[in-house]
């Protein structure tokens, strides 16, 4: 979207959410966890995506981890926040954070949503500058984070809302987009 440009420093930052179809090519697992609709080849998501100062760049990552947090909030669904290590959050990223849901049928938490903090990594191949007046020129940092894996999270609203005659509660946020109902 930006490529090879020059963004004005005080337009920063720059915040998108969009909805994308996905592919996971599974790495190590060989084929673990595959069946059903959590951890599907082709998936998909809502991400937000920030463009930002590198002095306000870790500032944004904590945005994108507080609105994870209020999304889990609201759908009122038992979460943990997972600071990953160095050696887990991939080449490109400075720091990584992973919210994992609980998920009640399989009694254990599962990554839901993850955010990435990578610093100029993406701009420096893109060429996406910014400057700050008469400046020199300075790469952008860029952030990115799921908002839902639609498939995933929809997985975790079944699990924490079954009830017992197999019904699912709605989760009170929900229940205006269902024409008031609460269960199906």
């Amino acid at each position: 979207m930006y490529w090879n440009e020059i963004l004005p420093a005080d337009q920063l930052p720059i915040r998108y959410l969009g909805y994308s179809t996905s592919f996971r090519r599974e790495a190590g697992t060989y084929g673990k966890d595959t069946e059903g609709i959590i951890r599907l080849h082709q998936f998909d998501k809502l991400e937000m995506e920030v463009f930002s100062t590198p002095e306000s760049g870790a500032q944004e990552h904590s945005l994108l981890i507080a609105i994870q947090e209020y999304l889990l909030q609201q759908l009122k669904l038992p979460y943990q926040y997972v600071q990953k290590s160095t050696f887990d959050i991939g080449k490109p990223n400075a720091s990584g954070v992973d919210m994992d849901t609980w998920f009640p049928g399989q009694q254990r938490y599962i990554e839901t949503h993850t955010a990435d903090y990578m610093t100029d990594y993406q701009a420096r191949d893109l060429r996406i500058r910014l400057r700050h007046g008469d400046k020199e020129t300075e790469l952008v940092h860029t952030n990115d984070a799921t908002a839902f894996a639609l498939s995933r999270i929809l997985a975790a609203i079944m699990e924490n809302y079954q009830r017992a005659d197999g019904s699912i509660a709605i989760p009170e946020v929900l229940r205006s987009y269902m024409g008031g109902r609460e269960t199906i």
